[in-house]
């Protein structure tokens, strides 16, 4: 079976048998292609967002703020962080409270409030992917209570 392919090196339409296509396969996306949904989470290549409905939602109620939060979702996405320094890194405002890891949004007009799990090595060489947990999108007036940190979104 012929399959069609675009060989972006050069430009030019190439047709590889799947055979071809995946011997010229890193061996990285054959361990990838290979695992589970669950697997996938554990050893994929990002930061999983739960739930990315939340942020959505916020950005529906503050569009303002749409383009951040869609900038953040891209950044937090394709990290693969495993300490705060390193989110800090790419975040110079994030901060940590009380097991929480909060990101300003729009110059500190909204505050995202996150739980973080951060990426492992393990023994075997292989890398866990992270988790971030939205818990809140607040704007600045509602993050001075942190009762409204934890709670359910949209209320």
């Amino acid at each position: 079976m012929t399959v069609g392919a675009h060989d972006s090196r050069d430009g030019n339409s190439s047709h590889l048998s799947m055979g071809d296509r995946k011997a010229n396969r890193p061996a990285r996306l054959d361990f990838v292609l290979g695992l589970t949904t669950s697997q996938f989470v554990k050893y994929g290549v990002f930061m999983f967002i739960v739930t990315r409905r939340h942020l959505q939602e916020a950005m529906e109620r503050y569009p303002d703020a749409a383009k951040e939060i869609a900038a953040w979702m891209a950044i937090t996405a394709a990290a693969r962080w495993k300490t705060f320094l390193e989110v800090r890194a790419t975040f110079k405002d994030a901060d940590t409270a009380d097991g929480y890891v909060i990101f300003n949004i729009r110059r500190n007009m909204y505050r995202l409030i996150t739980v973080l799990h951060y990426s492992k090595v393990l023994e075997d060489g292989n890398e866990t992917g992270g988790h971030a947990y939205i818990r809140s999108f607040l704007t600045h007036k509602e993050y001075d209570n942190p009762a409204n940190w934890d709670r359910e979104f949209g209320q």
